[in-house]
Order: structure tokens, then C-alpha cells, then sequence
């Protein structure tokens, strides 16, 4: 399954507030290796099912809302609901992982190189020479432990973007605001993989890479 995950290269992704009793916001979101791209906003009515069932066919879905209403309109949509904390915590566990890589590799480093250098100069000339070598440390996101997607206005500032963009109908408000802060968090977990991958300590199955967390690329429709 693992190696499966990081064969993914495209994912979409749907995030879906209703508003009222009678109508439903949606804001889809395109994640590729490359990119991350808000890709489209609806306003409907929560009767328009089959429009509805349409836009979010095959996506991953968040809802800002209780995931019980995505079964008034298709109980199978709620099967694909994920969640941000869990993109969370996987993302600080990948940060974890990561670091203590780093710390692994550097204190192998200045093993072997103490032993190499406790060698006698004319026998260590007969060894593969060791470098003692001074990394940088890896440079991550800063993690927070939670983030509410129903208040995107005030996570965005505190991530120091822009909270809310004037003229939004207020209808759109929530979710628009919802998809720009997971817009913000998709491109932290991408940088955050560029630059783990950039480490020439990582090799092998820890040099696997994939464009979301695994939680959530597990809950893709097979």
C-alpha cells in the first residue's frame, strides 16, 4: 500500500459547507507534484443532488459541517471525508522522523570520523578516508497542534496570510476562506517533503515522497 501512495500524482479535493438547510458551498481543490491550485466555487441548492453528487465525485471531501449532512445527499460521500487533524499530525510526525534522520546521521558522522582519526596516521592512510562533515539543519514548517477550519479568517493570520478577501459573498465566506488556509497547509506539507528529499541522508524507503499526507491518500475511492 505504501508503495502504492507515492505512485499518486494527482488528487482532487472538495471542501463543502452548508450553509443553511437549503444550500451548500463548495470549493474544489487540484493537487498535483507540482502544484496546488484552487480550481472552482459553487453556491447551490442542497436539492440540486445530482449537480452536487457530479462535483464531488472522486474527490477527497472536507466538510466544514457535520459529515451527517453529506449523507442527505449520498451516503457514500461520507465515506471520503477527511480530516485536518489528522493531516496534522502526519505532517509532525514526518518533521519527527526527519529530524531524528538528521541526528542519526550526524552522530555517525562524528563516530566514524573519531575512529578514523584515532587510527595511525601511516595505517589510516591504507582506509577509506572519512570527512568530518557540518550539516545545516533541516529547515521544517512550524506545525501548529490544531486548526479550525470554521475560523480560516483568524488561522490565515496567524500563518501570516491575508484572513479575508474583500467582496466575498458572505454565503462563500467560510469555505473559500477554509480552502486558502488548506491551500497554505498542502503547501507547507510540499515544501516540508522538498526539503527532506534535498537530504543526502535520506535514502531508500525513507525517500519516499507523496503529494498529501498518507492518511488522507488512503481514503482515495479505489
Amino acid at each position: 500500500m505504501g508503495s502504492t501512495l507515492t505512485e499518486i500524482k494527482y488528487v482532487s479535493l472538495a471542501v463543502v459547507d452548508f450553509v443553511s438547510e437549503k444550500k451548500i458551498a463548495i470549493e474544489t481543490i487540484s493537487i498535483s507534484q507540482d502544484a496546488c491550485d484552487l480550481s472552482g466555487a459553487w453556491l447551490l441548492e442542497v436539492d440540486d443532488r445530482e449537480v452536487i453528487k457530479n462535483i464531488l465525485t472522486g474527490k477527497l471531501i472536507i466538510s466544514l459541517s457535520a459529515d451527517d449532512n453529506l449523507k442527505i445527499i449520498d451516503g457514500s460521500l461520507s465515506v471520503r471525508t477527511v480530516s485536518i487533524s489528522s493531516f496534522l499530525s502526519d505532517a509532525k510526525t514526518e518533521v519527527s522522523i526527519a529530524n531524528k534522520l538528521f541526528e542519526s546521521y550526524v552522530e555517525r558522522n562524528k563516530r566514524e570520523y573519531a575512529e578514523y582519526m584515532g587510527v595511525k596516521p601511516l595505517e589510516r592512510k591504507l582506509l577509506p578516508k572519512v570527512i568530518k562533515k557540518n550539516l545545516t539543519p533541516p529547515e521544517f514548517s512550524a506545525w501548529p497542534d490544531k486548526v479550525d477550519l470554521t475560523n480560516p479568517a483568524g488561522e490565515l493570520q496567524q500563518l501570516g496570510k491575508l484572513g479575508k478577501i474583500q467582496g466575498t459573498p458572505s454565503d462563500m465566506e467560510k469555505v473559500l476562506g477554509a480552502s486558502r488556509l488548506i491551500q497554505t497547509l498542502i503547501n507547507m506539507w510540499k515544501s516540508d517533503e522538498s526539503e527532506r528529499l534535498n537530504r543526502v541522508y535520506v535514502l531508500g524507503d525513507d525517500a519516499d515522497s507523496t503529494i498529501l499526507p498518507k492518511s488522507w491518500l488512503k481514503s482515495l475511492p479505489l
